[in-house]
């Protein structure tokens, strides 16, 4: 018997357009989520487009990169708050 899909939230420190081993790590397994069927949601912060966009089967929120970690952490909050 298959499992129910999930409802995944990633927080990622980097995701694609920027390429490196954080960026390509985070978008592996997040695709690898949603090819099990599982919704995948993503909030990170890049150097792409703001706001919200779809790679593939998962959506991806870019917060952007400005501010301190503590102001990134707060608007990470935010837009999880806002999923609910």
């Amino acid at each position: 018997m298959k499992d129910a899909p999930l409802n995944i939230l990633m927080l990622a420190k980097g995701y694609l357009p920027d390429d490196g081993g954080i960026e390509r790590y985070s978008r592996e397994m997040a695709q690898a989520y949603a090819a099990l069927g599982h919704s995948t949601y993503v909030l990170t912060q890049c150097s792409g487009p703001l706001g919200v966009l779809l790679d593939g089967d998962v959506t991806v929120e870019n917060i952007g990169q400005q501010g301190g970690q503590a102001l990134i952490f707060l608007r990470m909050l935010r837009s999880w708050r806002n999923l609910k």
